[in-house]
């Protein structure tokens, strides 16, 4: 007797049932990816700009160690660059201004689509502290251009070549940026001193760039910098992101660990419930297999096997569709910033396997006990 096949056909009996436990798996599965990717993308960006291997340090006034929040009474001298950039293992010191400062495109008349976002002064066309990647077009080259995040161009209508306001300036869009959205505001960069004329600051900068020479350790100089000018505060490029990762994530962080844990919770016991329900409506066709003389364990091994099909299946699917949303977001609205990484995908098809398992395990349990009987009963 062919005990697999016969539990194979008594399993998909009802066509419908598996597919639609699949489906739910499937479901789960990218509702658990897109909470995380909506963190990882994020970080992501941070660390595209604060993390950028080009600045090895960055010096700050003190009260503002992160981009996000810090002091903007309290600046950075320009005087200082020619002191650092006497300390051995300094290559190059540069000045870099941020402000959070409106914009608006030019066939917005009316100013309803008029967004505050962070502007970074730098020294353009390839200065230090510029844009970390393009989309498309080129980094500013004068007063009147400006690089502007990509999804920021969406939100206000606009791509390269076109004008905004900024400042009650007319500015050039030269190129859009990438790894700039950090969700709750975008960048966008323009020139140092047009920056510094439009937040009314003269002489001084938020943050000094430095980049050091390869054979010098950056921790070392760190220290130095800051024995030299202890009224300042120095800051190497990891703990320059941390910083920033840890400030980007705090307003939404606990809120979306709360939201991940309980999507995670509900998801998995989704999980289990769609994956005990398909097996447990097959009980009568169990007990006709034991009546003809099927093993326990054969019908054991089927059963997990069948259960572990059809998570397999969710989870792959699940996991397609969420690369396929992340890619289809970004093409056609990268407002939404979605990443979804690989580790995530392989955490979740464990865990979802793992549930689908033990949610099997029940009805297998009440295997040892069904009453061949039970096949013959009205």
């Amino acid at each position: 007797m062919n005990v697999s096949g016969l539990l194979a056909r008594a399993l998909r009996n009802r066509r419908g049932r598996p597919w639609l436990t699949a489906l739910g798996v499937a479901t789960c599965t990218v509702l658990v990816l897109t909470l995380a990717g909506a963190f990882h993308s994020v970080r992501n960006s941070m660390a595209s700009y604060a993390g950028q291997p080009a600045v090895d340090l960055w010096i700050a006034p003190p009260g503002s160690d992160n981009l996000i929040r810090g002091s903007f009474s309290s600046l950075v001298p320009l005087a200082l660059i020619d002191s650092v950039r006497s300390i051995p293992g300094v290559q190059q010191v540069q000045p870099v201004l941020k402000a959070f400062l409106p914009i608006q495109a030019l066939t917005d008349s009316l100013g309803e689509h008029r967004y505050t976002l962070l502007a970074i002064g730098y020294r353009v066309p390839d200065g230090l502290g510029g844009p970390p990647a393009f989309a498309a077009g080129r980094p500013p080259k004068g007063r009147h251009q400006i690089a502007l995040d990509r999804a920021a161009a969406w939100k206000l209508g606009v791509g390269v070549g076109d004008t905004v306001v900024l400042g009650g300036r007319k500015i050039l869009v030269s190129g859009l940026t990438r790894g700039t959205n950090i969700l709750a505001t975008q960048f966008f960069f323009v020139d140092l001193t047009a920056a510094a004329a439009i937040a009314g600051v003269t002489d001084k900068a938020s943050f000094l760039v430095v980049r050091l020479d390869p054979a010098f350790d950056p921790a070392r100089v760190a220290r130095e910098i800051g024995d030299r000018f202890p009224e300042d505060m120095v800051f190497t490029r990891g703990e320059f992101l941390a910083n920033n990762e840890r400030e980007v994530t705090a307003g939404f962080l606990p809120l979306l660990t709360l939201i991940a844990t309980l999507g995670i919770a509900a998801a998995s016991l989704l999980v289990g419930l769609l994956v005990h329900g398909v097996i447990e409506e097959r009980r009568t066709d169990f007990a006709m297999l034991i009546a003809l003389g099927a093993s326990g364990r054969s019908l054991t091994m089927g059963v997990l096997r069948y259960a572990l099909t059809l998570v397999s299946i969710g989870v792959i699917t699940g996991c397609g569709t969420a690369w396929a949303l992340e890619a289809l977001l970004d093409w056609r609205i990268p407002v939404i910033p979605l990443s979804v990484a690989p580790r995530d995908a392989i955490g979740v098809a464990v865990l979802f396997v793992m549930t689908g398992l033990v949610a099997a395990l029940a009805p297998l349990i009440s295997l040892q006990t069904i009453d061949p009987l039970e096949a013959f009963r009205p």
